[in-house]
């Protein structure tokens, strides 16, 4: 008999990836147990940016044990990150037979990636993706899909930490002809044991002078969000050049003691309650601060720069499947 695996993968400013193991209680065990795995993508927005698209070729996981299987993704058309922003999700691979067990890595084939600032229409990739042509981008990050049950993963595809502008164009060699470069700046978590934190920012944009009015989309107004409480440093954005490799493990690129953001969370206008307001989604259960700033746009993730200013922070404990409200 059968035993069925799902793998669902979505899109989102992360990409988040489903996985679901299960088997037919009525096999009476033995071999040939499968898993399904669900795939998704979320980002976080980038200053000044009217689209990011992406595109995707195979997705290809490694288990531990026997040879890479390769998927072709669910939506082959590009997708826009920007339209994914606060804990939205596109899926990228549903449904597909996957055995269940360890996995090393998801290696994604053929990522192509185009920023569009507002009146621009770009005609091809403008984003250079270290190895994105040759061997794809892998995402070094183990997995087990369980027996007899579900597993979700999100791919938080951190667009304020990865997408950084070359200053100056190259006469020759791989980046030439690119206006920015991609350094891989993504987190793997368990969906079903992530929450979220969201918030207005009125009191901290009056408090700090932003000078912002209302109905704008402030480029530079963002909030900060650090792993943990009692923190006596809150540190800039800081990603390391991963350029000489196409594996990308968040924890990897942070140097080692770096204060860097978990995750840094656009603020936007809701017109609905007429205030401005944050949404960090994707985030693992846990102690966290949040930190607001006016000043998000003048952080290179590219440099180890003195943080932007902010606000007084405050101390958020995030419990899996809950939104937990943290005004600033």
């Amino acid at each position: 008999m059968k035993r069925s695996a799902m793998l669902a993968t979505a899109l989102v400013p992360a990409m988040a990836l489903v996985v679901t193991g299960c088997t037919d209680s009525g096999d009476g065990g033995g071999g040939g147990t499968q898993g399904t795995l669900s795939l998704q993508v979320t980002d976080a927005p980038v200053d000044q940016a009217e689209h990011v698209w992406v595109e995707f070729g195979e997705i290809e996981l490694k288990p531990a044990d026997g040879p890479s299987i390769t998927f072709q993704p669910e939506e082959t058309d590009r997708i826009d990150l920007l339209t994914l922003s606060g804990g939205g999700a596109e899926a990228l691979l549903e449904e597909v037979d996957l055995p269940a067990g360890q996995y090393n890595w998801i290696r994604l084939h053929d990522l192509a990636v185009t920023l569009e600032k507002a009146s621009e229409t770009i005609d091809q990739p403008n984003v250079w993706v270290p190895s994105g042509a040759q061997t794809g981008l892998k995402l070094v990050s183990p997995f087990t899909v369980p027996v007899n049950d579900s597993l979700s993963l999100t791919v938080d595809f951190d667009l304020r930490k990865a997408v950084h502008t070359i200053a100056a164009q190259p006469p020759a060699g791989p980046l030439q002809g690119y206006d920015y470069r991609l350094r891989p700046a993504l987190r793997l978590v368990d969906t079903s044991e992530t929450g979220a934190i969201a918030g207005s920012v009125d009191n901290a944009i009056s408090s700090e002078g932003c000078g912002f009015s209302d109905g704008d989309d402030p480029a530079g107004a963002a909030v900060y969000v650090y792993s943990g409480h009692d923190l006596t440093t809150l540190g800039d954005v800081y990603v390391e050049d991963t350029s000489e490799g196409d594996d990308a493990d968040s924890s990897d690129q942070l140097a080692e003691g770096n204060d860097s953001p978990v995750t840094v969370a656009p603020v936007r206008y809701n017109d609905t309650r007429a205030e401005y307001r944050y949404r960090a989604a994707f985030l693992n259960a846990g102690d966290y601060t949040v930190a607001f700033t006016c000043d998000a746009s003048g952080d290179q993730p590219d440099a180890t720069d003195d943080a932007p200013p902010f606000g007084n922070p405050a101390e958020v404990t995030v419990n899996a499947g809950e939104v937990t409200e943290a005004d600033l």
